[in-house]
């Protein structure tokens, strides 16, 4: 795991042996049996005191932190590609990638896009969905409470998921919210249209416009008709990349608040859940079971379903995102030189996808943001820091550790909210990167 130094595991490796000496010599003989590899985190030992609701923290911060490498190592592959592909580096050559070469590379696209193409790139854009790792959740809290003695699920029995966040899909319970409610829609919709809109008059189109194009069309189909991004007014359909609202007819779903007729019973949810969310969760959730309500340890229940929520949470999984360019030849341009400047187009589209997938798992990871919107009250990367520290204060207060192991616990602890405060730099200085990156493709 990176941020973690060879220095580090041997001060946690000292601070174990110290907190020994401090709490007596009976645990000395513990400490030297159990406690060898304090500082384990580093080489990915993380079963530090062999109860789940302990470990599952070193284990979310585990995955944090491979998800901000991966992340890292994903963005460099594709910017670097990029810089080789446009000739702002030597072939195979590599430089740190930062705000400097994303900017370079901004600068080499913008003059390759001005010399070929007339009136510059039409971007169509439907940004990833992103939702916590329901199934990582339940995973994890049933082998918690297992562990506690919670009993064994019976078969086929289903899995409670308590979604805090935004629920889509069905909601076994109430859905609350505006545009909330998701109905199938083959014409006039009251809300907002999740689909393709067929215009009543000409009007703008963020989408593909399917019929005539007052302006430049950037593709047309074989009959000649436009099949692509329209400068001006689209007169016909247009399929729309994120929900708007349809002034005529609106094919696919049509979400109007849930209060709304037609919104009683089981309809497939985009809004708050009171009761099952039977789809994704958007935002925090809690992995219940039935066989939880049997336990008679409810106390070990709700430390399970604390750390299996922080497990869910940095398991965010974000959809790739859709990003297709398209534009307009100049009539100069040679067909050569156009076969050329299409291969460079198409590794602008596969690469670029990539990083913006990675661009907004890291701002959700980080910031609790999604396209602008929140989608959890504390960053995954924030709400871990502050449950950890939260640990390290309660003491020696953990229970179901054995005496011999739990002076473990605390440097363990300490380690794992050292690993992730050693990223804030460097996560920030990629989140800079990413940023800049955007801005090629006009994206906020």
């Amino acid at each position: 795991m990176r941020g973690v130094t060879r220095r580090t595991a041997s001060r946690v490796l000292g601070l174990c042996f110290g907190m020994t000496l401090g709490a007596g010599a009976a645990l000395v003989g513990g400490c030297e049996q159990f406690c060898g590899p304090c500082g384990s985190i580093e080489i990915g030992q993380l079963d530090i005191s062999v109860v789940p609701w302990v470990d599952y923290h070193y284990l979310a911060t585990h995955r944090l932190a491979r998800a901000f490498d991966r992340t890292r190592e994903e963005f460099d592959a594709s910017a670097l590609a990029l810089a080789w592909t446009y000739g702002a580096l030597d072939r195979g050559e590599r430089v740190t990638v930062d705000v400097d070469l994303i900017r370079a590379l901004e600068q080499v696209i913008d003059a390759d896009v001005a010399e070929h193409v007339e009136g510059g790139l039409a971007v169509l854009y439907t940004p990833p969905r992103c939702h916590a790792d329901a199934a990582g959740a339940f995973a994890a809290q049933t082998l918690c409470e297992l562990e506690r003695g919670c009993g064994v699920a019976t078969p086929n029995e289903p899995e409670f998921a308590r979604c805090l966040g935004r629920c889509e899909g069905a909601c076994l319970g109430e859905c609350s919210g505006d545009d909330a409610c998701e109905l199938d829609s083959a014409g006039a919709c009251g809300g907002l249209c999740a689909g393709s809109c067929v215009f009543s008059a000409p009007a703008p189109c963020e989408g593909v416009c399917r019929g005539e194009c007052a302006g430049v069309c950037t593709r047309f189909d074989a009959e000649g008709a436009c099949a692509g991004a329209c400068e001006g007014t689209c007169a016909g359909l247009c399929e729309l990349p994120t929900p708007e609202f349809c002034a005529g007819d609106c094919y696919g779903d049509c979400l109007v608040d849930a209060n709304a007729p037609g919104c009683d019973g089981e309809q497939r949810c985009r809004g708050e859940c009171d009761g099952l969310c039977a789809g994704v969760c958007r935002g925090p959730l809690e992995a219940r079971r039935l066989a939880s309500a049997r336990c008679e340890d409810q106390d070990a229940v709700e430390r399970c379903l604390i750390v299996s929520s922080h497990l869910a949470a940095v398991g965010l999984r974000c959809s790739p995102p859709t990003l297709e360019l398209q534009y307009v030849f100049r009539d100069t341009i040679e067909e050569s030189d156009r076969a050329a400047f299409m291969n460079r187009i198409a590794a602008l589209e596969r690469h670029g996808a990539v990083a913006l997938q990675g661009a907004a798992r890291l701002r959700a990871l980080v910031s609790g943001e999604l396209e602008g919107e929140p989608l959890f009250p504390t960053s995954p990367y924030n709400a871990l820091q502050e449950r950890l520290l939260e640990l390290i204060r309660r003491g020696f207060d953990f229970p179901g550790v054995a005496k011999g192991r739990i002076v473990c616990v605390i440097p363990a602890f300490e380690e794992a909210l050292m690993v992730l405060t050693d990223y804030a730099p460097e996560v920030a200085a990629l989140r800079d990167a990413q940023d800049e990156f955007t801005g090629i493709f006009g994206i906020e």
